[in-house]
């Protein structure tokens, strides 16, 4: 009887390989900081996508070459170029001749009084200021939601890549393999520089999708080779050959599911 009730008593799953990764993950300190700094850049991308954070980059915030606002505003030292004019020097109508261009200077100096009244520009930014006056700090949360985006997507795309030409190679084998194994060979044997400026220059075009499309068509290779060596490594092993022999198709045996006991 206990023997009957332990047969129809469920089997139970074992633990799934993202289960178990998570598991290890947590026994590492270093793993688990590491992981928060990327969860952070991973927000602080998102912000700025959405346009919360550094949506006005390219504003002239602040004077040219703004300086930081720890160190404060730069001082006019005297004589220099920006300092006033000594009072030393005479007028015009100090000395009695007529200035024809007085009340067009005048009304000129009114517009860009106003003007510059309009669009006050900060003396100070909290990381300083570029040429024109835009935003340092604000620059680099840009560029780094740029980064992100090119080199997630990048080595997303490497890693399809590399994944799947490395499953057809081990796992079909003969002919396959032999044109998989030769397109990898040509790929290694051009120097990493130059194939990325060659496929460049076939493709002829300028954005971030060109670079994440060079960067992940040169960077298949590494992930080809070890996805080839594992499926070289499993597919004699038991469990695929059992399911070769139960009629599970080849595209069901090359895709990886959770094991279960």
């Amino acid at each position: 009887m206990s023997i009957a009730a332990s047969a129809l008593s469920p089997v139970p799953a074992s633990a799934g390989l993202w289960r178990l990764a998570w598991t290890r993950l947590k026994r590492e300190p270093v793993g688990l900081v590491s992981l928060a700094v990327v969860a952070l850049y991973v927000l602080l991308m998102a912000a700025s996508a959405a346009g919360l954070v550094a949506g006005d980059w390219s504003r002239e915030a602040g004077v040219s070459y703004a300086p930081p606002t720890f160190q404060g505003p730069d001082t006019v030292l005297p004589g220099s170029a920006a300092a006033p004019a000594s009072a030393s020097a005479p007028a015009a109508e100090d000395l009695g001749i007529p200035d024809p261009l007085a009340d067009a200077l005048a009304a000129i100096g009114k517009e860009l009084a106003g003007e510059t009244t309009a669009e006050t520009k900060a003396a100070t930014l909290p990381l300083g200021g570029d040429k024109w006056g835009r935003d340092v700090l604000k620059k680099a949360v840009k560029g780094t939601e740029t980064s992100m985006v090119v080199g997630l997507a990048a080595a997303a795309l490497a890693v399809l890549l590399g994944t799947f030409f490395g499953a057809q190679a081990g796992y079909l084998g003969g002919r396959v393999d032999d044109f998989f194994n030769w397109l990898y060979s040509v790929f290694t044997a051009i120097p990493y520089l130059l194939l990325v400026l060659a496929i460049a220059a076939v493709l002829n075009q300028k954005g971030v999708a060109t670079v994440i499309l060079i960067l992940g068509l040169t960077g298949w290779t590494g992930t080809f080779r070890l996805v080839r060596a594992e499926y070289l490594r499993h597919k004699v092993r038991e469990y695929v050959l059992a399911a070769d022999a139960i009629g599970a198709s080849p595209a069901r045996r090359i895709t990886p599911t959770s094991s279960r006991t």
